[in-house]
């Protein structure tokens, strides 16, 4: 596959309005992530970087796991877009679907995994949990957000409550 020179149109109409939210290699990192998202094949970083003009795998991996950014800003920003365009705009005839879903997991560190019911197998299962919302109506469809379910009495719930305080 040929590589991607530049941001696609769409990556560079889109992405100033999130500009305020990054810094200027952020906003970088950022539009090459989306360039990468948009026309390549495999999501990965890895793929990503190899498909991308100039991005490097390392410092896309840093921009989204190791620097500070306002994840809540970001979701917040994304359904203001999507209400300010037409298109996109919520209807009055919708529903908005919540849903879970067991990622299993193998290591017993990673952050949020533990025994859970899994209701389609019939049995608990050491898994991560993700809860997400997701808008449908007639005519488009599209997530609205997403959260990391964390068992009551968990690690991850007590260090929250400590934050919180």
């Amino acid at each position: 596959m040929l590589p991607v020179m530049g941001s696609p149109g769409v990556v560079e109409e889109f992405a100033g309005f999130f500009r305020q939210l990054f810094s200027w290699h952020q906003y970088r990192r950022f539009k090459q992530y989306l360039s990468g998202l948009i026309t390549g094949g495999k999501t990965t970083l890895h793929s990503i970087a190899k498909l991308v003009e100039r991005a490097d795998q390392s410092s896309l991996n840093r921009s989204l796991t190791l620097y500070w950014w306002e994840e809540e800003r970001l979701n917040m920003g994304s359904l203001d877009l999507l209400q300010s365009r037409e298109e996109t705009k919520w209807q009055r005839i919708s529903i908005v679907a919540i849903d879970d879903t067991l990622l299993a997991k193998a290591g017993r560190r990673i952050s949020g995994a533990g025994k859970l019911w899994n209701h389609t197998a019939y049995r608990y299962v050491h898994a991560q949990c993700l809860v997400t919302g997701h808008y449908t109506d007639h005519e488009k469809d599209y997530p609205i957000g997403f959260e990391q379910y964390f068992k009551y009495g968990s690690l991850e719930v007590a260090e929250h409550a400590r934050a919180v305080q």
